[in-house]
């Protein structure tokens, strides 16, 4: 997000350059508020490292790949065809039910935005085996900012990993 508004702010200037000080001003204000997820991030970081996880579609990736996860079936055919609004073949769900039953993830991730059948499975498979579940979402809730909706999220992590 940072280069995002970085690039927003230098589009805005070339756009509006009578303004710069103002989006220069409220870049910097952006930058600051970013210092708390920076530190969470770092700091799971630092413990989570490697910790395999298994996501049903890639809404979560940026952000598992900024704390160091291993992210089981990446771009894998479940996670492809759930992104879509498909249902994977009956294979990906073979495997995501073995790799949930085997215990060779910590924490089983879905989008709480798009529920299905087949998540909703993977989802009851992962408590009957003990596996964590974490809920995350795709857009940011009403009333929040970005950074508290990523804060909740990562809070949400740590919590179904009991840390």
């Amino acid at each position: 997000m940072p280069k995002v508004a970085q690039k927003l702010s230098a589009t805005f200037t070339l756009l509006d350059p009578a303004d710069k000080d103002y989006f220069a001003q409220r870049l910097r204000a952006f930058d600051a508020s970013e210092k708390a997820l920076d530190d969470q991030i770092a700091a799971m970081k630092a413990k989570d490292a490697g910790t395999a996880v298994l996501p049903t579609e890639p809404v979560f990736d940026y952000l598992a790949e900024a704390l160091g996860l291993t992210i089981v079936d990446q771009e894998g055919a479940f996670q492809k065809a759930v992104e879509e609004g498909n249902d994977p073949p009956a294979s990906a769900v073979a495997e995501f039910r073995q790799q949930i039953a085997s215990h060779m993830i910590k924490a089983f991730i879905y989008n709480s935005q798009t529920v299905t059948p087949i998540t909703t499975q993977l989802e009851d498979d992962a408590k009957q085996n003990g596996v964590p579940i974490v809920p995350v979402s795709e857009t940011e809730p009403e009333g929040k900012t970005y950074q508290q909706w990523m804060l909740d999220q990562l809070e949400t992590f740590q919590q179904a990993l009991g840390r």
